[in-house]
């Protein structure tokens, strides 16, 4: 006779949990549960929400078993009972599974009404697991509305559902709300290897990392993946086999890819684009993949021993600290944009390679997303002919060499500006002819510009001495008071030296509401009541900076 051969049965089948302690990932929910079974406080309607296959319908299963076993209510059922085979089995008359989206009319919810009626058998809870529940229709939601808010003392309701926002508020206001979370690649992994073991299939650690990394946080997914990879070959299971079916790609490719952002080698991506679309990769996944790595450098940038938000294995781990620490945080927020971005774009494009070629030369300029204390660095450095200087050209002396040493220093050409007009009785506001405050400002423009930026408009108001004193207007004064800080009066006094070859203490003094009139007629000192409304009708421009800055004249001079 001839020997009855074993059914294979699939690994999402053959592990499904089938008590609480074996639900992984969602301990925050069989907790809760198994306090209520202990406690008596059993609700009669729950809806279980969250993403596909990570253990809505299993807890839902195994709940239905901790009320109906021999030995229940308990929060360990015994799997050994008639009741819990019975439900293992999908063959209760006391635990009815519906799937939601097969019974959406009006008819299918009357029908479940009907049958609530029905008296379980003694002693037991009758309860309707109703999967994919947000598909029944709003006219089957409201036909069951009476029966959920008052049903029998021994029904119970459990829906599941992957998009609870579709659930009609009055369902949800009669719910006791589980929401299932994501299970972390950690999680799946260790489950993973549990199952390996047991099977006797040879799997490298790396492998099983990309499967819990495909199957994005749902366990029936990865335990559907293994499935798949040992149909494929009898030999051991290397990444190389799991890449190749899925079509993933080296994650050494990945960081390499993204490596040449720093480098700005625009050749060699387009060179790994390319071996992409001769291999037959699908671009989709590579940019999904490069999004992943993306926020695992963002992570990693944050902090390197970060390991509870990103689980690597620890060749992955190296390699991606290393390249963590070349990359700005910055650049990388903005490729995960443009990343995310070119995934939409490509959904709807004719011509993928093109729109990912074209996006990837675009995005090298990311690179200009850098922070202020870097742009004003690069400022610092800039001399008007790019920002490396003409290596010919003489390298000034230091302020610290002229100083320690008498460096004779060639002092720049000076001109005699035109004479200040100020206030006369406003002494400390002359200005020596003989030093060129514009050949000074431009030579700092050269040289500082993130200094020059904030002495552009001031005047050179005396030098004496010991002192040299900076005159701003008053609507400048913030510039006068960052100019103030130490460190910057300590950098001024440097150019100082090296353009007018004068080492002096540096002041700065806002010249307040102080109008300046211009004229090509004779020189003449007038009084101010006597010429403010004339003033006023015939320079408007007056007027209005006396309104802008709320001043008044307080002197006139006309030149």
């Amino acid at each position: 006779m001839k020997k009855k051969e074993k059914k294979y049965e699939v690994f999402s089948r053959k592990y499904r949990p089938v008590n609480f302690d074996e639900v992984i990932g969602q301990e925050h929910i069989t907790t809760t549960l198994k306090n209520a079974l202990g406690s008596g406080h059993i609700a009669h309607a729950y809806l279980f929400t969250g993403p596909r296959g990570i253990g809505k319908t299993s807890t839902a299963r195994i709940f239905a078993k901790a009320l109906n076993c021999e030995k229940g209510p308990t929060t360990k059922p015994c799997n050994t009972c008639d009741f819990c085979l019975e439900i293992n089995n999908g063959s209760s008359l006391d635990v009815i599974e519906i799937d939601g989206a097969s019974n959406t009319s009006v008819d299918n919810i009357r029908e479940i009404k009907q049958n609530v009626l029905f008296i379980s058998r003694p002693g037991k809870k009758k309860i309707y697991i109703i999967d994919e529940v947000h598909q029944i229709s709003s006219a089957g939601f409201n036909a069951l509305l009476k029966t959920l808010e008052e049903p029998p003392e021994y029904v119970i309701f459990i829906f599941a559902t992957t998009e609870a926002q579709k659930i009609p508020l009055t369902i949800l206001s009669r719910c006791q709300r589980f929401d299932f979370r994501r299970i972390s690649v950690k999680l799946l992994v260790e489950q993973l290897k549990r199952i390996v073991k047991i099977e006797n299939i040879k799997i490298s650690d790396e492998a099983l990392h990309l499967i819990g990394e495909k199957a994005d946080g749902s366990m029936r997914d990865a335990e559907v993946l293994l499935d798949q990879l040992i149909s494929t070959t009898d030999k051991d299971i290397l990444p190389e086999n799991i890449r190749q079916l899925f079509g993933m790609v080296d994650f050494q490719i990945l960081y390499d890819f993204l490596r040449t952002f720093i480098s700005k080698d625009i050749k060699k991506g387009l060179e790994i684009i390319d071996a992409l679309f001769i291999k037959g990769n699908d671009i989709s996944i590579f940019l999904e993949d490069l999004l992943k790595k993306t926020r695992n450098l963002m992570f990693l940038k944050i902090n390197p021993n970060l390991k509870q938000a990103i689980y690597l294995s620890e060749r992955e781990r190296k390699i991606a600290i290393e390249l963590s620490k070349e990359m700005d945080i910055s650049l990388i927020s903005s490729l995960s944009q443009k990343l995310i971005e070119l995934l939409n774009q490509i959904k709807y494009s004719s011509n993928p390679r093109i729109l990912f070629e074209h996006n990837y030369i675009y995005s090298q300029n990311l690179q200009t997303h850098i922070s202020l204390s870097e742009i004003m660095d690069k400022l610092d450095n800039f001399t008007g002919k790019g920002f490396l200087a003409d290596s010919n050209s003489e390298s000034p002396v230091s302020y610290e060499e002229a100083i320690n040493n008498n460096t004779p220093v060639q002092p720049a050409p000076v001109k005699s500006p035109e004479k200040n007009t100020v206030n006369e009785s406003q002494e400390e506001f002359q200005t020596d002819p003989g030093y060129d405050w514009k050949g000074f400002l431009k030579f700092l423009d050269e040289k500082k510009t993130s200094l020059f930026i904030y002495l552009e408009n001031s005047e050179l108001a005396s030098i004496d001495s010991s002192i040299i004193t900076i005159g701003f207007s008053s609507s400048e004064k913030f510039k006068r008071e960052y100019l103030d800080k130490p460190d910057k009066k300590s950098e001024l006094e440097k150019y100082i030296f090296q353009y007018f070859q004068l080492k002096r203490e540096i002041k700065f003094q806002v010249q307040g509401d102080i109008i300046i009139i211009e004229d090509k007629s004779d020189k003449f000192l007038v009084d101010k009541k006597e010429i403010e409304k004339e003033v006023k009708e015939k320079e408007p421009i007056v007027k209005t900076t006396l309104e802008m800055f709320n001043a008044t004249i307080k002197d006139i001079k006309i030149k």
